[in-house]
């Protein structure tokens, strides 16, 4: 019996090698999801519109000012607040994000100047308020989407194709008292 040569795994070595399989697959799968990649348009403006609530909160929450700082042609934005570390002031970042291509953020227009091209910082104040800017989704030649970061509203919202304001000025005021139009 002692010369026989085992074939094969026992039961507790499958159940170990299972369980640890398991444990990889879900690892995987969680950073997998979060990759910009795989986010749709949609799924990236969703993002902006919470993070619009997440900068808000943010600043009232510190008393200081938040910074969204949007980077046309790298396509990555982040949020960050300003600290001071002895003599000096640093850049506290908060998040940091690139997106993909089909995911750009083509131009954001703000104070009413509409910017292709370079780095757009909104400011998000403690007092609960904030600049107020409207960011455009897709690609150059079809905007998919647009964030609307309203002045002194609670939420951003998100708009299907190019929203012009200056077309229709009131939406956004019914929008905020909730109404439906």
């Amino acid at each position: 019996m002692a010369n026989q040569a085992r074939k094969g795994l026992t039961i507790i070595e499958m159940g170990i090698v299972i369980l640890l399989m398991s444990i990889l697959l879900g690892m995987i799968f969680s950073l997998v999801r979060n990759f910009s990649i795989f986010k749709t348009t949609q799924g990236e403006t969703e993002t902006l519109k919470d993070l619009y609530s997440f900068a808000k909160r943010s600043a009232i929450k510190s008393g200081q000012a938040v910074f969204m700082e949007i980077d046309l042609d790298q396509n990555r934005y982040k949020i960050y607040r300003k600290e001071r570390k002895g003599n000096f002031i640093e850049d506290k970042i908060l998040i940091e994000k690139n997106l993909f291509y089909t995911n750009k953020i083509t131009s954001v227009k703000i104070f009413s100047k509409k910017i292709d091209s370079g780095v757009v910082t909104i400011a998000f104040y403690p007092f609960g308020f904030n600049d107020e800017a409207f960011i455009y989704m897709g690609t150059p030649n079809e905007i998919k989407k647009t964030v609307i970061f309203p002045r002194y509203g609670n939420y951003a919202t998100i708009k299907n194709g190019e929203f012009n304001e200056d077309a229709n000025p009131n939406l956004l005021l019914l929008e905020d008292k909730g109404e439906n139009f």
